[in-house]
């Protein structure tokens, strides 16, 4: 069933923002979704806007727009008990197809290729980046533009339904249990790898420990020395490669692994314990599931409904995997246009479809041009389309076409979504990319726009997280319920209320977050 598209004038909405992402390959996204998704749901986005600063992105999107589609892809999901499946295989099947496209052009002898031939891959990527996308795109528009129509509904019910039974005060745990996926997360299931990995360094050379603990100079000196150990670390390294990657890179590195094992083995649980811990809390989950469907006897839609809410937040992630494996696989290809043009790396990466064909093909030369939009730009899509504007213009465009939306910088209370139930009070630090890792100490809150796999490290020391975006299948809810630690997502402001030294009151179970003290 498809709905009628309305073509709207409205002014645009910031979606979400973020460090360290460039033009390439986010367009892609801007593109299916202005195109793309139409093709199957007979609806669309008609205009999305993308501003850089020097790095930093700005996402403006029509959001009433985005509501209609992801009210339109609840009601399917609610009335159509196959369509979730539906959208799992084709995620799957066209993932599949990019997934083995980028394995044959990483057997390439890319120096070979002539300059039609490079144009001619990167254009296959691009079409198979946004078939795999259109469908990509469902997860996160149920998950909310603004309004999060299938967590809504669930809470709304579930609360309505617990009040009536009497157990009205369970409902951020319950919902925290039912709601979350029983299958690994990426993140879950590279760290599991890697904490094994520290257990086969330890029955091949249990001397080596004790360098990985405390002198990790000397154990990169030593493990040379013995190629089991050091070809297995390089192996993780390259089978986990993507996990770090987010838009940009760098990939995981041998000395991002070692760097980890050595902070796991300084962590107060031994790593069997550890182990332990990742592999039972998805048995341990599993029966609590089991023993609060027992003693509620929950309705047959929000029984469902629930399974859905816990399908999507694995199948989010998922997806994003295979995303991130295939921007990887690319970067030889880009690396080799760069090799045949004046640009760099990173300037190849502000260029569109059409213009990597003009640089390659026609000899054109967009020297000047890139470096003013690594500077600044604006990059509007419409009907699958980029283009992309410098200077003045592009700060026009801004002024015309975006909605500014008034902040409230004084307010000392915070309204969230509950992502993972508890309470938690700590000193608040703004965790927006890998550079503020290190601000970070033991039990702090971490608040960021929204978390990333390149977070990890300190998400790990943190005692709970607030996000300004994303909703209870984004990254920061999948790693609180694997963390167990107490979460609130979407609550659209917090980067922009709380600052760095703030007490803060983490209501993981209310979703609310409030300012105790200002630094």
């Amino acid at each position: 069933m498809k709905m009628k598209n309305i073509i709207k004038q409205n002014k645009l909405k910031l979606f979400f923002d973020r460090d360290r992402i460039y033009l390439y390959p986010w367009y892609f996204a801007e593109q299916c979704l202005t195109d793309d998704i139409e093709k199957i749901f007979g609806m669309k986005i008609e205009k999305t806007i993308l501003e850089f600063k020097k790095g930093y992105l700005y996402s403006y999107i029509d959001t009433d727009r985005g509501n209609e589609i992801g009210k339109f892809l609840f009601e399917k999901v609610k009335k159509d008990k196959k369509f979730y499946k539906k959208v799992e295989k084709n995620i799957l099947s066209t993932g599949k197809q990019l997934t083995d496209f980028c394995n044959k052009v990483g057997q390439l002898k890319y120096s070979g290729l002539s300059n039609k031939k490079l144009v001619e891959i990167y254009n296959e990527y691009g079409k198979k980046l946004r078939i795999m996308r259109a469908w990509g795109w469902v997860p996160p528009l149920l998950d909310g533009m603004e309004i999060p129509f299938l967590s809504n509904y669930i809470q709304e019910k579930f609360k309505q339904f617990l009040q009536q039974t009497n157990k009205g005060d369970k409902f951020a745990e319950y919902y925290s249990v039912l709601s979350s996926s029983e299958k690994k997360s990426e993140v879950q299931n590279e760290e599991l790898a890697r904490l094994m990995l520290v257990e086969k360094i330890k029955k091949l050379d249990s001397n080596y420990i004790e360098l990985l603990r405390n002198n990790i100079s000397e154990f990169v000196l030593k493990m040379k020395e013995n190629p089991a150990i050091y070809n297995a670390i390089k192996n993780h390294a390259k089978k986990f490669a993507w996990l770090t990657y987010a838009y940009i890179g760098p990939v995981m590195s041998e000395t991002d692994v070692i760097k980890l094992m050595s902070d796991s083995l300084k962590q107060k649980n031994s790593i069997e314990i550890q182990i332990n811990n990742i592999k039972n809390h998805y048995t341990e989950l599993k029966q609590e599931k089991k023993e609060i469907l027992s003693s509620i006897k929950l309705p047959g839609e929000l029984k469902y409904l629930f399974e859905v809410s816990a399908f999507f937040m694995f199948l989010k992630d998922h997806r994003k995997g295979i995303y991130q494996k295939s921007y990887v696989s690319m970067d030889p290809i880009i690396i080799e246009i760069t090799k045949r043009t004046k640009l760099t790396f990173d300037e190849v990466k502000y260029l569109t479809q059409e213009e990597i064909e003009e640089v390659l093909v026609n000899n054109k030369d967009f020297s000047n041009v890139v470096k003013q939009r690594m500077e600044y730009c604006v990059a509007i899509t419409e009907e699958g389309k980029t283009k992309v504007y410098q200077g003045n213009e592009a700060k026009e465009i801004i002024s015309n076409h975006i909605i500014n939306e008034k902040i409230d910088t004084d307010a000392k209370e915070i309204k969230g979504m509950v992502a993972y139930s508890g309470k938690v009070t700590g000193i608040a630090k703004i965790v927006l990319t890998t550079k503020d890792i290190s601000k970070i100490k033991e039990g702090e809150v971490l608040v960021s726009s929204a978390t990333n796999p390149d977070l990890i490290l300190a998400m790990k020391k943190a005692s709970a997280f607030v996000t300004d975006f994303g909703g209870v299948i984004s990254h920061a809810a999948i790693v609180s319920r694997e963390m167990k630690k107490p979460c609130v997502v979407g609550t659209k402001i917090a980067t922009k209320v709380i600052k760095d030294g703030d007490l803060i009151e983490v209501d993981a179970n209310s979703g609310i977050v409030k300012i105790l003290k200002s630094n």
